[in-house]
């Protein structure tokens, strides 16, 4: 059991470290106030007597009442805490805004797509300070914590909860959900490629020769030229084609990777200026050329590929995208008629698959405007466990879900997944009032996150969107960029290259693979337009940042 001693509680208050910030440390020193009040490390009620802590939340038309709300309910009667709520619209700006202007915070603030190390630096131990540090609470009471850097199956998952700074500020979101860490996907006409009497693509070559058979040999049966070889669209998850052909060449990583991939020796590269990549735009500008690639993948949105997908007459051979689902929302029986698409083996040998790490999602932050930040951290600390987890993600026991038996089919059946949990409804389908939605600290870890049983259901497209991810697993690089431990003026420098960098980069590929720029001429002017932007500097910067989380400094 985790102690508090009375040299280290009492060090605590001569430094003023109630709020955990500002303080000296040493191997031997807890800076961490002791509350009487609260009990033991795992031991619940949170609280001998009951206290009050106020939560800052985001409206959202899905949650009927916060105060009335199961969730809510079930964390008051498990911890002894009563739970208040500051229901703010525009949450995360809003937040933003009352962390500029120094205005008083509740207690326990969430985070968010907005917040990242800068923001939690800018208003940590060495900015204003209103948001507290929480690496002694981690260490001396971080009961449920503890299990996620055991169980996580992200070898680095502590690591990714410090700041460059060197301070801890949020408890974690973590969700091991296997289908998220595949985005990228491409589903291929298996319909068309039957009555053609043709076999699964498993190269580059393969791939032009199908095409060439699904635009000239009219398989759809319509007796028009109108079908469409490969096709996806600019905003949809993990759909643009041209990134998916990539991977065949050289691994295309996640947009907001900004193109820098590990190599072998742990050095960083930009993939845009190495001379693989220029081989995979020859090789697409080699479909377009034939007219196997659409062209209007590089600006249509989503909708307009659903428009296309819900014709009268299927045209479609193949197309990229994480949520096939949302493609053929209109006529979701035509979804059938296609299969995952592995990764293609490009002519060196390539054939990655978008991998994307598990990730600690900055979540649940202590202001220093608490009275009582550990009764707030063990709060916290308790969202972690697998009964709150499972209740913040699927609601009530027996009215949202039941526990699977025996007779029951995981989801992921495809990838060995165990059934654990059967739903019963969905809680974010409609206005619910048994959890508060996805925002606030969980570890979903592997076994819960993928445990989802089947409905039985043939048409379930959750099922059928997990039936294709055994083909991408194992083709991601062992490598990856799991997060970047930049300085506040390292990430100000950065963030700028990049605005002007990426952009740039994204509409020159472009013009290249379509043939607006020829290859040779576009390919050296974007080398040494990319110079003169900063691109080194910008690489630099990034293996700063990756070197100083790895520990390589």
């Amino acid at each position: 059991m985790k102690k508090i001693t009375a040299l280290a509680a009492a060090l605590a208050i001569a430094l003023g470290a109630a709020s955990g910030c500002g303080k000296q440390k040493t191997a031997d020193t807890v800076v961490v106030v002791d509350d009487p009040n609260v009990t033991a490390p795992g031991e619940l009620p949170v609280v001998k007597d009951q206290i009050t802590l106020r939560l800052a939340v985001p409206s959202s038309s899905m949650i009927k009442d916060y105060e009335t709300n199961e969730y809510t309910k079930f964390l008051e009667e498990k911890t002894g805490i009563n739970l208040e709520f500051e229901v703010l619209a525009d949450y995360q700006n809003k937040i933003q805004i009352m962390l500029a202007s120094n205005t008083k915070l509740p207690d326990i603030i969430f985070g968010g797509r907005s917040f990242d190390d800068n923001v939690l630096m800018k208003y940590g131990c060495n900015g204003t300070g209103t948001i507290i540090d929480l690496e002694d609470y981690m260490k001396n009471y971080g009961y449920w914590l503890d299990h996620i850097y055991t169980k996580s199956q992200e070898p680095d998952i502590e690591k990714q909860l410090v700041s460059a700074d060197g301070h801890r500020y949020f408890m974690p979101q973590v969700v091991e959900q296997t289908g998220n860490r595949y985005p990228r996907k491409a589903w291929i006409n298996k319909t068309w490629l039957d009555k053609l009497g043709l076999e699964m693509p498993e190269t580059t070559d393969d791939l032009k020769e199908v095409l060439r058979a699904f635009v000239t040999q009219d398989p759809n049966g319509n007796g028009k030229a109108d079908e469409i070889g490969i096709t996806g669209s600019k905003d949809g998850w993990g759909a643009k084609p041209y990134q998916f052909l990539m991977n065949s060449f050289i691994y295309e990583p996640h947009d907001g990777a900004y193109g820098a991939v590990v190599g072998d020796d742990g050095k960083l590269m930009l993939n845009y200026t190495q001379p693989e990549y220029k081989k995979g735009l020859e090789y697409i500008h080699s479909l377009i050329e034939e007219g196997l690639f659409d062209t209007l993948s590089f600006t249509q949105d989503n909708n307009t590929l659903k428009a296309i997908a819900q014709q009268p007459d299927n045209v479609i051979g193949i197309h990229v995208t994480g949520s096939p689902d949302s493609v053929f929302s209109a006529n979701p029986e035509r979804m059938y008629e296609y299969a995952a698409l592995p990764p293609l083996k490009g002519p060196d040998g390539v054939e990655y698959a978008l991998k994307m790490p598990v990730t600690a999602g900055i979540s649940g932050m202590i202001t220093k405007y608490c009275e009582h930040p550990l009764a707030a951290f063990r709060l916290l600390d308790f969202m972690l466990s697998e009964e709150a987890t499972i209740f913040s993600r699927y609601g009530v026991e027996g009215q949202d879900w039941d526990k699977a038996t025996e007779n029951d089919k995981a989801l992921f059946e495809a990838i060995g997944a165990k059934p654990v949990i059967v739903t019963k409804k969905s809680v974010f389908s409609e206005a619910q009032n048994s959890t508060w939605g996805q925002f606030c600290p969980e570890f979903r870890f592997a076994e819960i996150a993928d445990g989802m049983a089947w409905s039985g259901d043939p048409f379930d497209s959750e099922k059928y969107k997990a039936d294709g991810l055994s083909v991408y697993i194992g083709k991601g690089p062992e490598k990856l960029i799991v997060k970047l431990l930049n300085t506040a003026e390292e990430s100000e420098e950065l963030a700028i290259l990049r605005s002007e960098i990426k952009p740039y980069v994204e509409t020159e590929v472009v013009a290249i693979m379509s043939g607006q720029k020829e290859l040779e001429s576009g390919w050296n002017s974007m080398q040494e337009k990319l110079k003169s932007m900063g691109c080194e500097r910008m690489l630099e910067l990034t293996q700063i940042g990756y070197d100083r989380f790895e520990g390589n400094e």
